[in-house]
């Protein structure tokens, strides 16, 4: 609401806070279930999980709703064993709560699992905990690679390169995207 407070201040919009929030839900709604694309490599690498049984989850600070239209969409729903919900757990991936639900999920200690991701706060978070990392480029955090490169035992310019690595080094055990 603050956001749409501040729309309708600056720009002199003549519909409520209300409206405002109520459309700009309705617009970040169906950028997830028409247009958000998963990263080129994901499903290879996700097939190439579940060839090699190795259990994959993932955890989100995106609301369920987004996230479940945009893997449906993106037929990702069935390598994922289960997904963590940063607002439905009161946490974010700033902090490790929800790296551990999904650890202790995959019945899986720290340094069996393998966090992939491509912001530097929550690869940053993960590391510092114990977690293995892999850092995963993103145009869009350009401003924060060097950070993300060193939060990263293992730094990707793309899930292409992040499959060739889990193929030469090796991954036994879990996943969490």
């Amino acid at each position: 609401e603050e956001g749409s407070s501040y729309l309708k201040k600056t720009f002199s919009i003549s519909r409520s806070i209300q409206e405002i929030t109520g459309d700009l839900e309705k617009m970040i709604e169906d950028f997830y279930a028409d247009t958000v694309q998963a990263k080129p490599g994901v499903t290879e690498v996700l097939k190439y999980l579940k060839e090699n049984r190795i259990p994959a989850v993932c955890a989100t600070s995106c609301p369920r709703k987004l996230v479940e239209s945009a893997m449906k969409r993106n037929d990702l729903m069935k390598y994922i064993q289960h997904v963590f919900y940063g607002d439905e757990n009161h946490t974010a991936k700033s902090e490790v709560l929800l790296f551990d639900m999904a650890s202790s999920f995959l019945k899986a200690d720290k340094n069996e699992v393998l966090i992939v991701e491509d912001a530097a706060y929550a690869l940053e978070t993960a590391r510092k905990n114990g977690y293995r990392t892999a850092g995963i480029y993103d145009a869009n955090n350009e401003k924060y690679q060097k950070e993300l490169k060193r939060a990263s035992d293992w730094y990707c310019r793309d899930m292409n390169e992040l499959l060739e690595k889990l193929k030469k080094e090796g991954q036994k055990k879990c996943i969490q995207l």
